[in-house]
């Protein structure tokens, strides 16, 4: 019996040995890539034109402190190997911009998408005019100013033409109309820059006597909340150019948050666009307010004019709410992916709670950009079982925001971490990138493979394979995809004989750092015999392509620096693989609150 014991201490001697294959508590920091800090353009899909010269810069530092080298590629020509490239766009179509810095193990890279295309002309573009009024009305005896503003978005320069009743009289941008004689006189300007032209019309009408009767009150018949948000229906009675007598020339839709009930609140007021023309007297005329402000009440007042500038007079001024905006969402347990109920939700004064599927909304909502906060602590304040949540959210109509809460998941009796966020904090954050506290982690499912390598009668490549897939249904989550080539996306396992300790890292990042490529190296020490350690090492790895740290508990098997003890992940490591890859990537740790 004591001889039975003694083979026994030998063996997980020999075990302890071999299993001690991560020799630093961040993964990250063997042999790690170079980090872009900065790059130029910030945009990584540009247009450009012939002609145009672009500057593509980039900044980077290796973590290792190994002298890095890049490389521009123009396509798949190297073009440069300098820090900075000057490139003289040539030709049209698509082109891509590669920038390769290597520490001469590892690439990182950043690409730039081009659409190089001919340079195009625009036309001018009329900036201001006067008069402001389509028919304008002058006294025989008076005269009338028109003037036309422009610029030309190309720079050229621009020529003026104003002419009446097709007799140019101007080729400036001014011309003094006199009224010495009775009629309706047709006014064009035109403005060309020498290959388009854009221009403006007016109706000038001269008349011996002015009209001073104005158009009749006009009754506003439906206001109502429109369909889109910072809209309002509206409808109103046409009126006359003389009371109900002949056609209106024009008329006005203004607005105001306050009531529009004398001409000084007229004047505040603000001028909406669209209105449609005139209608005959006693029509119906409609109209869609757009643009205004949702969710906010609006008053509204409409005015007729006539040709000689009469304004009917000002009546009742309604008001009502314009339609606001509407967001939905749904919240998830982190860990278990199942919708919770009755959790509160609350963004600025609007509150909600989730339904029986987890499902809330908002609707009528103003533009807001505050903390949409999310808790499932009871009405009486007493703590759930789940952290809060405060995200910053700028309000966006119709949007949809799933929202998983973290629970505050048992830790083993006696633990070493204070709660289950500082434990899930600990073991996510990464290092190695500019985004320590954000989820940068793999989109599963993680194609993985492993080169073909037997030993002593172990074969490598099946026991690495069945050891990913075994993690699949063991974590509930379809993490891993075993393929049989090396993949252009994903994980790749070598083997080395001279290396002091099995160990991942991610060798290529996405230009928004997210893991693209990685690898996997073990000791090729194992051995038929020494299977079962093996496969101990390879989960132990591969809950480092999870995103896992180290942890600082002998019962977990990403213990770090010494040999793992436990077989399997413990539950709470379960918990914070299952909660990371049902979090959102990009969503900061830091949102979760204890209280």
């Amino acid at each position: 019996m004591r001889f039975t014991r003694f083979i026994i201490c030998l063996f997980a001697v020999a075990i302890a040995g071999i299993v001690a294959s991560c020799g630093t508590d961040d993964p990250t920091t063997i042999d790690r890539p170079p980090v872009v800090r900065s790059f130029v353009p910030v945009s990584q899909f540009l247009d450009a034109f012939v002609g145009d010269t672009l500057l593509f810069a980039i900044t980077a530092v290796d973590p290792d402190e190994t002298t890095l080298k890049q490389r521009y590629m123009l396509d798949d020509s190297v073009v440069s190997r300098h820090a900075r490239w000057h490139y003289v766009v040539d030709d049209t179509g698509t082109a891509f911009v590669r920038c390769v810095v290597s520490d001469g193990a590892y690439d990182s890279r950043i690409e730039w998408q081009i659409e190089r295309s001919i340079p195009v002309t625009y036309p001018p573009e009329i900036l201001d005019y006067t008069p402001v009024e389509s028919k304008p009305v002058l006294i025989l005896g008076d005269d009338l100013e028109f003037i036309v503003q422009a610029s030309d978005p190309d720079g050229d320069s621009l020529r003026f033409y104003i002419s009446v009743d097709d007799s140019v009289v101007s080729t400036e941008p001014v011309y003094l109309f006199i009224g010495d004689r009775i009629g309706e006189f047709g006014i064009e300007a035109v403005v060309t820059d020498g290959e388009y032209f854009v221009s403006l019309d007016w109706m000038l009408l001269v008349t011996p006597v002015p009209d001073t009767i104005p158009p009749a009150l006009v009754e506003i018949t439906v206001v109502e909340t429109g369909t889109e948000p910072g809209e309002v229906d509206l409808a109103w009675i046409a009126v006359g150019a003389d009371e109900m007598e002949g056609l209106a020339s024009d008329y006005h839709v203004r607005t105001s948050p306050s009531p529009i009930d004398d001409e000084a609140a007229w004047q505040r007021a603000s001028e909406r666009p669209d209105v449609p023309p005139p209608a005959a007297p006693g029509e119906v005329m409609e109209m869609v307010l757009e643009g205004l402000t949702p969710a906010r009440f609006t008053y509204i007042a409409i005015r007729a004019e006539d040709n000689f500038g009469n304004l009917s007079p000002l009546g009742e001024t309604p008001g009502q709410y314009t339609r606001g905006m509407r967001i939905t969402g749904k919240v998830f347990d982190a860990v278990t992916g199942e919708p919770m109920p009755n959790v509160h939700v609350s963004l600025a004064h609007f509150k909600t709670t989730t339904g029986l599927d987890g499902e809330f909304g908002f609707i009528e909502l103003p533009p807001l950009d505050e903390l949409l906060i999310v808790s499932d602590d009871d009405q009486y304040g007493v703590l759930g079982t789940h952290y809060d949540i405060r995200i910053p959210y700028n309000v966006v109509h119709l949007d949809y925001i799933p929202v998983y809460l973290l629970p505050d998941v048992q830790m083993e009796d006696d633990s070493v971490y204070d709660d289950f966020l500082q434990f899930f904090v600990i073991m996510t954050q990464r290092s190695g990138s500019p985004y320590p506290n954000h989820q940068r982690r793999w989109e599963p499912p993680i194609d993985i493979f492993a080169n073909p390598f037997t030993k002593g009668g172990l074969d490598y490549q099946l026991a690495i394979h069945e050891t990913a897939l075994e993690l699949n249904p063991y974590l509930g989550m379809d993490l891993f995809n075993v393929v049989d080539a090396v993949p252009d996306v994903g994980v790749t396992c070598r083997y080395f004989d001279e290396l002091a300790y099995d160990n991942y890292g991610v060798t290529e990042w996405s230009p928004d750092w997210y893991p693209v490529k990685g690898e996997i190296e073990f000791r090729t020490v194992y051995t038929g015999p020494t299977e079962i350690p093996f496969r101990i090492v390879a989960r132990h790895e591969l809950g480092h392509v999870l995103g896992l740290n180290h942890s600082v508990d002998m019962r977990h098997l990403m213990i770090g620096g010494v040999s793992p003890q436990a077989h399997h992940f413990a539950p709470v490591e379960i918990a914070v693989i299952r909660a990371r890859f049902h979090i959102p990537r990009g969503l900061t740790i830091s949102y979760y609150l204890r209280e």
